[in-house]
């Protein structure tokens, strides 16, 4: 009986290691595919982060061309807020000269 019951032992031993191997085998796979994801994770995220480095640059670029075209427009105002100064000086100037020209022709008999 003993026999037996070591032979039985044994049995249930082997099954379990093959059941172990087999668990072994299919986790083994199971981390393989995930290792191939993760490699596959990071060149997408490498490929992102060139991505988002190209862009930062993009930015950057418009940031620089919106500041020119602030400074382009505050040039713009001035010169003419400068000429609407000058335009309205001569208006004035003409209306007084088209006043002085009415007053003379009054004048000459």
């Amino acid at each position: 009986m003993d026999i037996t019951k070591t032979e039985a032992r044994l049995d249930q031993i082997t099954d379990m290691l093959t059941e172990l191997i087999r668990i072994v085998g299919n986790t083994n796979a199971v981390v393989e595919g995930l290792r191939k994801d993760v490699e596959g994770l990071g060149k997408e995220v490498e490929g992102l982060r060139k991505d988002v480095e190209g862009l930062r640059k993009d930015v950057e670029v418009l940031r620089k061309d919106v500041d020119e075209l602030k400074n382009d427009m505050k040039e713009v105002k001035q010169t003419l807020k400068e000429h609407t100064e000058k335009l309205d000086y001569v208006l004035f100037k003409l209306a007084h000269h088209d006043a002085d020209i009415f007053n003379l022709k009054r004048i000459k008999p």
